[in-house]
């Protein structure tokens, strides 16, 4: 992979600065490669928007990104289901550059990669706010959104430590977590 470009589209403010700062961290312990650049559309689009088409074609056709990854939330819906309703509503009509957009499923919501981190249960079932009260109780306290990137980034550093390889850091993410760089890495070989 030689400068692979990723455009990423969240449907959440706080994603943003957690996609910069997640991607930045992965990529300056070996997790991804320092060939993966990227940028994110930095206003908060929902899965439905029909803005999406409209910023991913852009981003690929004339801003030089290789790919596109559209991070969104389940709430607790199916997984697959969503991802199937967005590739038919939002990808498919790119056309030509559909093959080079990826959809992640964040299930119920990018919470759960703090919730997995912080070895809480429940972290892939139900809602969105039955994740958000198993952070708190692992936590002890009340969880503010704002504190997504901040958090979820500092237990990660605290648990794949400065010592291990880049293949041992690896095996010790989360779930959820290795799906993402998953996706950004196929995302990054198809284009």
């Amino acid at each position: 992979m030689v400068g692979c470009r990723v455009y990423f589209v969240v449907d959440n403010t706080y994603a943003i600065k957690l996609i910069e700062e997640l991607v930045d961290f992965l990529k300056s312990i070996g997790v991804l490669s320092r060939e993966v650049l990227h940028g994110i559309h930095r206003l908060a689009l929902n899965s439905c928007d029909f803005r999406v088409e409209e910023v991913v074609r852009p981003a690929i056709r004339w801003h030089g990104y290789s790919c596109a990854v559209i991070l969104v939330d389940t709430e607790g819906r199916n997984p697959q289901e969503v991802v199937e309703n967005v590739v038919k509503e939002h990808v498919e009509p790119l056309g030509e550059y559909s093959r080079r957009v990826r959809v992640y499923p964040a299930h119920p919501c990018l919470e759960t990669w703090l919730c997995e981190l912080l070895e809480a249960e429940s972290c892939s079932t139900g809602t969105c706010g039955d994740v958000v009260r198993a952070v708190e109780t692992r936590l002890g306290r009340k969880y503010y959104k704002h504190e997504l990137p901040t958090l979820t980034v500092r237990l990660l550093r605290e648990r794949l430590g400065r010592n291990a390889t880049s293949k041992q850091r690896r095996e010790l993410l989360p779930n959820s977590l290795s799906s993402f760089v998953r996706t950004i890495e196929e995302a990054c070989y198809s284009s």
